[in-house]
């Protein structure tokens, strides 16, 4: 079994910043979510932040931004760590 190194945890303010729709071929609408991660005590951006719903998984980039498309429409429950 493949165990990961201890990840010390930071207090996560997690912004969310655009829900935005876009067309599909099949002109079933799709959209995006995208955010920022904050450290909740400093404000300072996230870099390497894991950010997870339900579908996929992503990386925040160096300012701690992330963005996921091609989702259907619906409610999506966001986190970071």
């Amino acid at each position: 079994m493949h165990s990961c190194p201890a990840v010390p945890r930071v207090p996560l303010l997690l912004v969310l910043l655009a829900l935005a729709g876009i067309s599909s071929q099949a002109d079933e609408p799709e959209f995006c979510v995208g955010g920022i991660v904050l450290n909740a005590v400093t404000g300072a951006p996230l870099p390497r932040a894991a950010v997870i719903i339900p579908e996929s998984a992503a990386l925040t980039d160096a300012g701690g931004a992330f963005r996921f498309c091609r989702l259907p429409a619906g409610s999506y429950y966001v986190s970071a760590e």
